[in-house]
């Protein structure tokens, strides 16, 4: 039976990390990156296979299952490890490198990789200098410093992204709920976008600009005219860009400086490295306008169809009114065919009617789960305090579910630690609010997807 729940829980998390990576990856993104993808996300969520397994076993006294465990927790760690502090950094540079060969692109991410840490050893020895210097540190205790430092590191780190998803998770369900404040909100969301979305623009018509100048006075016979054509290649049209000979493309649009220098390899590199950034933020940038501007007119579609007021941001032609009891998206074509009617009718009943008390009623028990969680962590430490009277709620669950069956320690396990896990995972998803990166329902690029599956990991021990 363990073994049986350890292969579906395993299943069920790939099978849940293959239709994220569905959702998130834009349709460029190549299909090494979406295997490292699956592979980061799906031994960093291991945890929810092992950790059950790993009770369960110690509940019944399973000692022949212990070497298995400790085989399979010794290379989830490992293997996680190497990824999120060698394999994806590299791979992460090397998919935003300008190079021109595969060998030129693994030496600029090596390069940088190995500046990167060796600031950081800099950094790390200078601090074991001072501290030993003044006396508040002995050379025979980096070792235990340096453990105490990553253990606090972890616990602060899992304090905060477990913080957040809590309170977070129950009140963006509860606010999607309100049905007269979404349209607003949505609105807003618009807005902050089109802003974001004009500035890419800017600059990526700055660069657009900068590689069709470089291409217009680079001498057709030079000796790095076939880089500039695999630049020109990569260059979208300045017509689809709104780049003319007009357009003011100095350097204090967007901050940045181009020279159109091209007598040195490193000038096309850096060319090219700039366009592709360029690219990326602008596509990223309109991939959000897109699942903003649809948000916000499907919440003014429920709104209107709902009866509970009305706004005005799509064509009212394609909706429904409360007294039609119908609803009709506008985002997709109308309903053809004889259960049209009785569709949009029923679409009708959930959006307006049923789906908000469903979510307000969700958030509720969420909310509940959320304190549950803060009281379990809270009180974790006092059972031998207390004689052994369980104070954490999870524990007594757990200890009541022992004396039943390995199936129940298992779903006793696994219920908390999951929502512990999701809303961990919904907070380091959300890091892109603070421009870190960036992930957006079909259009995340490989840099920032990368960046995430190396935060997944390196977070993963500390869950």
């Amino acid at each position: 039976m363990e073994n049986s729940f350890g292969i579906l829980a395993l299943l069920a998390v790939t099978v849940g990390v293959l239709l994220t990576l569905r959702h998130f990856a834009a349709p460029e993104v190549s299909l090494a990156v979406r295997l490292q993808l699956a592979l980061s996300w799906t031994l960093s969520l291991s945890i929810l296979a092992l950790v059950p397994a790993d009770i369960a076993a110690t509940a019944s006294g399973d000692a022949s299952a212990r070497p298995t465990l400790a085989l399979l927790w010794d290379l989830s760690y490992w293997i996680t490890f190497n990824l999120t502090w060698f394999v994806l950094p590299l791979h992460q540079i090397y998919e935003d490198a300008g190079d021109f060969t595969v060998a030129a692109r693994l030496a600029t991410s090596v390069r940088e990789n190995v500046i990167f840490y060796a600031v950081l050893v800099a950094v790390a020895l200078l601090g074991v200098i001072v501290l030993t210097a003044n006396g508040a540190m002995t050379l025979t205790g980096v070792a235990a410093f340096s453990i105490a430092s990553a253990t606090s590191f972890g616990i602060v780190a899992g304090v905060f992204l477990l913080g957040y998803g809590l309170v977070e998770v129950p009140r963006s369900i509860w606010r999607s709920a309100n049905i007269q404040k979404r349209p607003n909100a949505a609105y807003r969301k618009v807005g902050e976008v089109a802003s974001a979305l004009d500035e890419a623009h800017a600059a990526l018509r700055k660069i657009v600009r900068a590689s069709e100048t470089t291409q217009e006075v680079m001498p057709r016979n030079h000796e790095l005219r076939w880089m500039m054509r695999i630049i020109a290649a990569e260059t979208p049209k300045s017509a689809d860009v709104g780049v003319g000979g007009s357009v003011d493309v100095d350097a204090s649009e967007d901050g940045d400086d181009y020279d159109y220098d091209y007598d040195e390899e490193s000038d096309m590199v850096r060319l090219r490295r700039q366009l592709k950034r360029k690219l990326r933020v602008y596509r990223r940038t309109a991939a959000q306008y897109v699942v903003a501007v649809s948000a916000a007119m499907e919440a003014e579609a429920v709104l209107n169809a709902s009866g509970l007021g009305a706004s005005g941001l799509g064509d009212r032609s394609c909706l429904m009114t409360s007294s039609d009891k119908r609803f009709r998206n506008p985002l997709r074509p109308v309903r053809a065919g004889k259960f049209a009617e009785t569709l949009e009718t029923a679409e009708w009943w959930w959006r307006c009617r049923v789906a908000p008390v469903a979510a307000r009623a969700l958030a509720v028990a969420l909310a509940a789960f959320s304190v549950l969680t803060v009281w379990a962590e809270t009180f974790m430490w006092t059972t031998q305090a207390t004689d052994g009277v369980d104070v954490s709620p999870f524990s007594a669950m757990l200890r009541s579910a022992a004396r039943d069956s390995s199936t129940a320690v298992h779903a006793a396990v696994i219920a908390p630690l999951g929502y512990m896990c999701f809303c961990a995972m919904f907070s380091l998803f959300r890091l892109g609010m603070f421009s870190f990166y960036s992930l957006v329902p079909g259009g995340t690029d490989s840099f920032s997807l990368l960046l995430n599956a190396s935060l997944t990991c390196r977070f993963a021990a500390p869950l």
